[in-house]
């Protein structure tokens, strides 16, 4: 499929510390937040940092409502697409600003996706904060939601 690049929608305050569930097992994100606070301390200015070659990170078309039991079953047909990359712009320990370069994969998800971008409906791309930390990223459409 193809690389699309979307600005994360933050909603509220998003700190460093919230990102340590899903990017603790990537041995750069603890020299990343290393490096962030001594840029900090040193300098005293917001910075941009970036976090490639990411694998095994997958995302959803649409909030889910039961995260335990999704975590639990997904398989890669529940996906939509995979984060190859994150860059962050931080200050201090706020989180700015984040954008994610993102594969849609060629499940039916993944093709809901592409089909959505091909007729220009902009798609939000958002994150999910569970007890303090991100558990995982979605899209999600700017349209509001209708009961069924």
């Amino acid at each position: 499929m193809r690389l699309f690049d979307y600005k994360v929608s933050f909603d509220g305050d998003v700190k460093l510390h919230h990102y340590d569930r899903i990017l603790n097992r990537f041995k750069q994100w603890t020299q990343f937040k290393r490096d962030i606070k001594l840029t900090y301390l040193l300098e005293s200015k917001r910075i941009q940092y970036n976090v490639e070659e990411i694998s095994s990170m997958y995302g959803y078309m649409g909030l889910r409502d039961d995260y335990t039991k999704l975590a639990r079953i997904s398989t890669m047909s529940s996906f939509c697409f995979d984060v190859k990359s994150m860059s962050f712009i931080v200050n201090g320990d706020i989180v700015e600003s984040l954008s994610l370069k993102v594969n849609i994969i060629p499940t039916a998800f993944g093709i809901e996706v592409m089909a959505l971008e091909e007729s220009n409906i902009k798609l939000l791309m958002k994150q999910c904060i569970i007890e303090d930390g991100v558990s995982y990223f979605y899209l999600d459409t700017n349209y509001p939601k209708t009961a069924a």
